[in-house]
């Protein structure tokens, strides 16, 4: 461990022990309601707390809560709600008079159906604040949108934050690559470029000035912890209006602030990955007005593939201060996180030679190119006249370090107007060290015999033949030792080192005013940003021997006397600098929107929105030349990229206009309707203005319609929606009409997509509970073409774009009992992922997959405890190909050979002291 990641992970650890110390210290200040907000205590004691915040009746026997526990809540929920989340691993059950008062009675057993009783379900009654001006019940939204708190985001132990986007309805997410920079694919929309048509938010805001920059994207600093209240994902609906670049929805991560009740919580995760994690948070009241709320998690976890080394570490802090007003508030906050994310690439699935599986040189669950003997390299590059040479370590992965920091203000000033005002400043550096795939695997022979032209051609006539040996072995006499071809089979591979670092800083302001008049809520808003950026890109190709633990491999000319006299690799490396680019950029960016929300009735409400939003960028491309740098010895650095040192300044400047039409008809307290039509957009990143990259802006006509139903027993969320999407791009190799010569082009097309998502809960009982999801939806493009090589004709027309399935499910059965005085449960979470293509002529098949997790919880006193298993069965779901080489055409087989499969069976137990 470095010197630096000690000092990083001494100052979080110490960060989090106290916030554990802390939160047992704590005591009650006064009230002032604002949200319900209660600790984990007695249920009796949190009854009572729940009544004096909502100023209803709450009626229970005392023998009837006696012993039983209850959870924290700290949120904005109905009185009900809150109720139910109280009791909801208990045999209790709830009715409500006409004085609406709560009742709480005991049912005759656990197993006992209770009319009106019921699970959380999809807490449809639940406010939200996500794609709207001002908080609105789920069951009054005009738009799809789905939450999860705190304690469902344990249930559904999600590996990375995709995972748990993944698990909501509308989202297929590629959650195989880790922790961050994952592929989401919303409503059918093609993933495969991170979170294009996505935003994914912290408490309303982007983190960066765009939601999807080149590795800085938002998964890239959203982490789920145990600050994390909840999750709110809308599709689609408003959120272009009041999100920049947001076309096909937004997640937004809202975090916890300080109530009326001290309290807190400390959570240990252990997993037989080798992972070991510690959460803790802290909040409560400061006395006038003034509240608080700080934790966040420090971990260590050697990995969900075993390369030898440790995949993740660090963690992230916040702390939020708030100053509660008669009729508003104001939040300061500051954020930093420091981790390190190895970032898994596909590997070798079959032999390419028979078709015959590769399980036993690497295994598809646990399996990785990257090892300690390959993780160490040396970039060699150059900058001007001066060379330059870089040490890395695949290890380090994806090494984000930021700081957040700003002020959230809302304040109703009177006569039915409201202000708020969201301030944020991020400085933030990520550094990427990662072994690509370039290559499918090669047999050696085959291999080999085509690179003696190139070897004769350097060493000359002499060279008899090439072979093997190990890059940077040496035996004991200091002669090279050669490579035996039994250990892979036969098999070699050529792979990418890649080195990118990244700078960025931004500052977003969004103000916003409200204005109550009549039956209208009327919103203005105003937004700016601006953001400066710089990143270099350095890659290497190396050659690897295929397995589990693959070393580098030097390929070496010899006469026909054995003699060495040259090599076309050095130190595994087939060319340095394969690829560079590099460059700064700056932009600035103007927004404004307004919307009208008008209750036409007590039943009826439509809305409508516009956005305008206008960009201002200027890049500075660092020009790429590449040099012969002259040894002799080796063609390895025959013809290197660097950077010249001559520079190109490019401008981009432009505006797009978003638009939406809405309305949500409520029949009758249990079911609705509502429809939505939405023009959308999404502009070019900060990266695009070094680039140069003039491809138009993403233009997305969006509709949907959809109801909800909501009873104790039963609810449901149904939509149906229509995207139609007119920059579909697909990169691939294209043969050149005048040279004959292979090219790497992208070619440009039309998608259109129609589907219908459900998400529904059953609880009949007490006792039992079925939730889940699933997506129908059929994506087709049509008419790609390349500007210089035309259209790629009718054989692509009418398919799926590269993996997008048509099927995703999750369903979700959970038993509730008691052991004794102990609530306790036992759960599963079954998810789906149809059958997807590696390419866009769908030649190249990608097996739909089920995956089964079991869970268990219990609560014993202030503790709960939890364990799960994910990914039961060992499945073997492959979310991509070899997205470098096989997007438009395939690999040559009906079914895929190479590929990133999703991550095998992990054992995780959790353990939360609440406070």
């Amino acid at each position: 461990m470095s010197a630096s990641t000690l000092r990083r992970n001494l100052v979080l650890s110490a960060a989090i022990l106290m916030l554990s110390g802390a939160a047992q210290a704590q005591t009650n200040g006064p009230a002032h309601a604002v949200s319900i907000v209660t600790a984990a205590q007695p249920l009796g004691n949190a009854l009572e707390q729940l009544a004096k915040q909502t100023n209803i009746d709450i009626l229970f026997q005392p023998d009837d809560v006696a012993g039983l526990q209850a959870p924290a809540l700290n949120g904005n929920m109905t009185p009900r709600q809150a109720a139910e989340r109280l009791l909801a691993s208990t045999s209790l059950s709830i009715t409500q008079d006409e004085s609406g008062a709560l009742i709480i009675r005991r049912g005759s057993s656990a197993m006992q159906s209770v009319e009106g009783a019921g699970g959380e379900g999809l807490y449809i009654d639940e406010v939200v604040v996500t794609g709207t001006a001002e908080g609105v019940s789920k069951f009054e939204t005009s738009y799809a949108v789905s939450t999860v708190n705190e304690d469902q985001i344990q249930l559904l132990a999600p590996q990375s934050t995709a995972d748990l986007i993944g698990k909501l309805p509308g989202f297929y997410v590629e959650a195989s690559g880790g922790e961050s920079n994952n592929n989401i694919s919303p409503r059918g929309l093609p993933g495969s470029s991170g979170t294009r048509f996505l935003a994914i938010v912290e408490d309303g805001m982007l983190f960066f000035q765009d939601p999807n920059e080149i590795y800085l994207n938002g998964d890239s600093f959203a982490r789920s912890d145990i600050m994390t209240e909840r999750v709110e994902a809308v599709r689609s609906g408003a959120a272009p209006i009041f999100t920049s670049n947001a076309p096909a929805g937004v997640i937004n991560t809202i975090t916890r602030k300080g109530g009326d009740t001290a309290q807190g919580a400390t959570r240990i995760t252990w997993q037989d990955s080798g992972m070991q994690r510690l959460d803790a948070y802290a909040s409560g009241p400061l006395g006038n007005d003034w509240y608080y709320a700080a934790g966040g998690f420090l971990r260590s976890h050697d990995g969900y593939r075993d390369a030898g080394f440790p995949s993740d570490e660090g963690g992230q802090f916040r702390f939020n201060l708030t100053k509660r007003f008669e009729r508003g508030e104001v939040t300061a906050y500051a954020k930093y996180i420091d981790e390190t994310n190895v970032f898994y690439l596909p590997i070798p699935l079959k032999d390419p030679r028979d078709g015959s599986s590769l399980a036993g040189l690497i295994d598809p669950l646990e399996g990785t190119m990257m090892s300690n003997a390959n993780r160490y390299y040396t970039v060699r590059t150059f900058t001007g006249n001066q060379v330059q040479t870089i040490d890395r370590d695949i290890a380090d992965g994806r090494h984000a370090e930021a700081f957040m920091t700003g002020i959230d203000f809302n304040m109703e000033v009177g006569d039915g107007w409201n202000v708020s005002n969201k301030i944020r400043y991020l400085d933030a550096s990520v550094d990427l060290d990662a072994l690509f795939s370039t290559t499918q695997a090669f047999d050696y022979q085959t291999y080999s015999q085509g690179k003696l032209a190139a070897a004769r051609t350097a060493f000359g006539a002499n060279v008899a033949g090439l072979r093997y040996v190990l890059a940077g072995d040496r035996d004991p006499n200091g002669n090279r030792v050669a490579w035996d071809p039994a250990v892979s089979r036969g098999l070699v591979i050529e792979q990418s080192y890649r080195y990118a670092p990244i700078d960025g800083s931004t500052l977003i302001d969004e103000f916003q005013i409200t204005k109550d008049i009549g039956a209208h809520k009327l919103t203005a808003g105003l937004s700016y940003s601006t953001a400066d950026f710089e990143h270099q890109r350095l890659l290497q190709d190396s050659l690897n021997e295929v397995g589990g633990q693959a070393r580098r491999l030097d390929l070496v000319a010899v006469d026909a006397a054995g003699n060495t006299l040259g090599s076309v690799t050095d130190d595994g490396f087939l060319r340095y600098g394969s690829y560079y680019i590099g460059g700064t950029a700056d932009s600035e960016r103007y927004a404004v929107y307004l919307a009208d929300s008008w209750s036409v009735t007590d039943a009826l409400t439509l809305d409508a929105g516009v956005r305008n939003e206008w960009y201002d960028q200027t890049g500075v491309r660092w020009l790429t030349e590449n040099r012969n740098f002259g040894d002799s010895t080796t063609i390895a650095d025959n013809n290197q990229a660097g950077n010249s040192g001559r520079t190109a300044t490019y401008h981009q400047k432009d505006d797009n206009m978003a638009w939406t039409l809405g309305a949500n008809y409520e029949f009758n307290p249990q079911y609705a309707m509502f429809g939505r039509f939405t023009k959308a957009f999404r502009s070019r990143n900060v990266w695009a203005a070094v680039t140069n990259n003039n491809a138009p802006d993403d233009k997305i006509t969006g509709a949907e319609i959809g109801l909800k139903y909501n009873t104790r027993p039963f609810s449901l969320f149904a939509t149906a929606f229509y995207s139609d999407f007119d920059q579909l791009s697909v990169p691939g190799p294209t043969v050149n009409p005048v040279t004959g010569i292979n090219e790497s082009a992208t070619y440009w097309g039309k998608l259109k997509v129609y589907g219908i998502e459900t998400e529904a809960s059953y609880r009949p009982s007490r006792a039992f509970e079925l939730a889940g999801n699933l997506t129908y939806q059929r994506p087709r493009q049509r008419d790609l073409q390349e500007q210089v090589y035309g259209n790629l004709g009718d054989d692509f027309n009418g398919k799926l774009p590269g993996r997008v399935p048509e099927w995703i499910a999750r369903v979700t059965p959970t038993v509730f009992f008691d052991v004794g005085p102990v609530p306790a449960t036992i759960y599963a979470n079954v998810s789906y992922a149809g059958r997807r293509y590696v390419d866009a002529l769908n030649s190249t098949e990608l097996p739909a997959y089920t995956t089964v997790d079991l869970g268990a919880t219990a609560q014993i006193g202030s503790a709960q405890l939890q364990a799960v298993v994910t990914n039961l069965t060992n499945e073997v779901g492959v979310t991509e190909g070899n997205p470098r080489v096989d997007g438009l055409t395939g690999q040559g087989t009906d079914e895929v050979i190479f590929g990133r499969p999703i991550f095998g069976r992990t054992v995780r137990v959790v353990a939360t002291w609440n406070f």
